[in-house]
């Protein structure tokens, strides 16, 4: 008797549908009647202002589900604002949204947001929009953004910006928000502005309600300080998760803090800085360990400015300063700790190790990356960093990101260690890259995978690929694959690939380079030259990034090319595509013979169509899903093209 997937139970249902995209739970509602009754809450659950018809998208949140008698809104728990400017239908469904769904618990808005308040301002797109007759019909009351803020009195035409207006309007719009919205806990905006004529406990307090469980915030080019942060906690007093982004810090001197209250409540803390502040980061780590209880399992700290130089003489003995109050409170309760592109974070695990010492650590989640050496240092800060961090974190570390140095005995050293890492499912592995080098840094993924033997996930990043089939004599089980700036030939990962039974994802991304061997004759006059990936696996996912180089070595010269064709081998067929920037054609095998040579007649015609490369995919099974760049040649199995 054959399975029927109609009587599955609808809690097998559920727990399907929450493993899902969207796309694919609108396919599942498609199938029949019962299935769109029963997903037709996953469907709702979270919707995005991003979609090409919002008006239709409110017309579906306002129609009542016969099951429940309630508009399909009530399902929804999460909402996305994150179209760049509102229209007459974004206001529509923003509106919608106010009266069909009243149990929203997160609201998402990004950068734009704020932008959309001056276009209040300076444009009218409060305009009604146009609606059929139905859709009116089957809204009997419609509360309205717009019409509250019509009713606001801007300011003078003569005033610049109108920045009063803006936040009046924007003061006017989160009191309506939380009105239609009391359930709201988690909240993401931007607020890069204050008022010249209002206190900023005034502004928080108005944006800011009680009942906030884990606030995003952006303040954009407004000053990140002591006082705001205060607020913050003050304004939202159940407050567990606090992450901030901000272009200025302020400097904390460590002499002139007041007094505060430990905050007990807070579970989790992020600060992004994205320009350049010195030590400004380093004393908000200081900060962190004096201000938060030992409850606290999550500290990300991220430094994204660009080349500035240390004194590092003075610097790190400053940063030196901030660091033990930050170890002494949490280096042996946090669970997650990310420190990126932060020079001086050699010393900072040195005091961890010492401290530590003797004491159980509970890190499960550990980065340490970016680039700190581009501030000034040479290798200093990489050169034995990953071993260290290893030797703190092996006995509970689950996921970690780390960067060693091009040395080898730096990523034996390490790779050693990890054996010892017995939890560890997720790795990041990153060399030391500099501009003036040929090629990455030689990395033995055999010894790596031999010494990981539990890992699920790995990405590899500024490497040039060794893979001795020697070491690794036994099968692995890793899922999942990920190149980045890798160099490597496709032996090497042919022998890699046999290794691999269960992996199920493969992507190289960003300028990874495939070295080829063949240098007969000047580069530009070569024919392109020809890779073939022997694919064994099942159901496998690849996404290869249409930046992907080809070169020859031992110049390590890049080929030139516009296009790439890519071809599909199976039992059954060949099929092959040629790839110029956004377009694709299908080739039968003869036009594929007959474009593929020295150079055709086609490409002569049509320089920039100057194949890079063929990339040959042998497959032993059908694929489920293969991209080049934005573009998508096999989706779930089915070709697009």
């Amino acid at each position: 008797m054959g399975c029927r997937l109609s009587l599955l139970p609808n809690e097998i249902l559920q727990d399907i549908a929450a493993c899902l995209c969207h796309n694919d739970i609108v396919i599942l509602c498609c199938v029949c009647s019962s299935w769109h009754e029963h997903l037709l809450p996953d469907l709702y659950r979270q919707i995005s202002f991003n979609v090409a018809s919002p008006d239709l998208l409110a017309t579906g949140l306002a129609k009542y589900n016969t099951s429940t008698s309630k508009p399909n809104g009530h399902h929804t728990r999460e909402v996305h604002i994150s179209t760049r400017s509102f229209n007459p239908e974004h206001i529509f469904l923003l509106d919608m949204t106010a009266v069909a769904c009243p149990f929203i618990t997160a609201v998402h808005f990004n950068r734009f947001f704020r932008q959309t308040m001056q276009d209040l301002y300076y444009d009218d797109y409060m305009a009604s929009p146009t609606l059929s007759h139905n859709t009116k019909r089957s809204i009997p009351f419609l509360p309205s953004y717009s019409t509250a803020i019509k009713q606001l009195e801007p300011p003078s035409k003569k005033q610049p910006g109108g920045q009063s207006f803006i936040i009046t309007a924007t003061l006017t719009f989160y009191r309506l928000m939380y009105q239609s919205h009391p359930n709201v806990t988690n909240l993401t905006l931007a607020i890069g502005y204050d008022s010249p004529n209002a206190s900023s406990q005034h502004l928080y307090s108005n944006i800011f309600h009680g009942a906030l469980v884990n606030l995003t915030l952006d303040l954009e080019y407004q000053e990140l300080t002591l006082e705001r942060v205060e607020l913050i906690h003050k304004c939202c007093p159940l407050l567990e998760s606090l992450s901030i982004v901000s272009e200025k810090i302020q400097l904390i001197q460590r002499d002139s803090v007041p007094t505060f209250t430990t905050n007990q409540r807070l579970k989790s803390f992020s600060l992004s800085s994205t320009k350049f502040q010195g030590n400004c980061l380093w004393s908000w780590v200081w900060l962190v360990g004096k201000m938060y209880g030992q409850q606290l399992k999550a500290a990300h700290f991220s430094n994204t400015a660009y080349h500035v130089p240390y004194n590092f003489e003075d610097d790190a003995a400053l940063a030196g300063t901030f660091m033990s109050v930050f170890i002494q409170q949490h280096a042996t309760t946090l669970q997650s700790l990310e420190m990126n592109s932060m020079a001086f974070c050699y010393e900072f695990w040195q005091q961890i190790k010492a401290y530590t010492q003797g004491l159980s650590t509970k890190f499960l989640n550990v980065k340490c990356s970016g680039e700190p050496c581009r501030y000034g240092s040479t290798d200093r800060d990489t050169i034995g960093l990953g071993e260290l961090i290893v030797d703190v974190v092996k006995p509970s570390i689950q996921q970690l990101h780390i960067r060693l140095s091009r040395a080898s005995d730096d990523f034996y050293g390490c790779t050693n260690l990890l054996r010892q890492c017995i939890h560890l499912q997720i790795l990041h592995l990153t060399r030391t890259h500099h501009k003036n080098d040929a090629i990455p840094a030689i990395t033995s993924l055999a010894h790596l995978l031999l010494q990981c033997s539990k890992l699920k996930h790995l990405t590899l990043e500024y490497c040039t690929l060794d893979m001795d089939k020697d070491l690794l004599a036994n099968k692995h089980f890793l899922t999942s694959l990920i190149f980045s700036n890798v160099a490597f030939t496709c032996t090497d990962l042919n022998r890699l690939l046999e290794h691999l039974p269960c992996l199920k994802t493969l992507n190289i991304d960003g300028f990874s380079t495939i070295i080829h061997s063949n240098s007969s004759g000047p580069p530009d006059l070569l024919a392109a030259p020809v890779f073939t990936l022997s694919i064994h696996n099942p159901e496998m996912s690849i996404r290869i990034d249409r930046d992907v180089r080809a070169c020859l070595i031992p110049s390590y010269k890049q080929i030139p090319g516009y296009s790439q064709l890519i071809s599909i081998i199976n039992a059954r067929k060949r099929h092959c595509w040629l790839i110029s920037g956004n377009m694709v054609a299908r080739m039968s095998e003869q036009d594929e013979q007959d474009h593929f040579g020295s150079q055709s007649n086609f490409e002569r015609i049509n320089p920039r169509f100057l194949t890079k490369y063929q990339l040959i995919l042998d497959c032993k099974h059908p694929l489920r899903n293969l991209e080049l760049g934005i573009i998508t040649i096999v989706k779930r199995g089915v070709f697009a093209y």
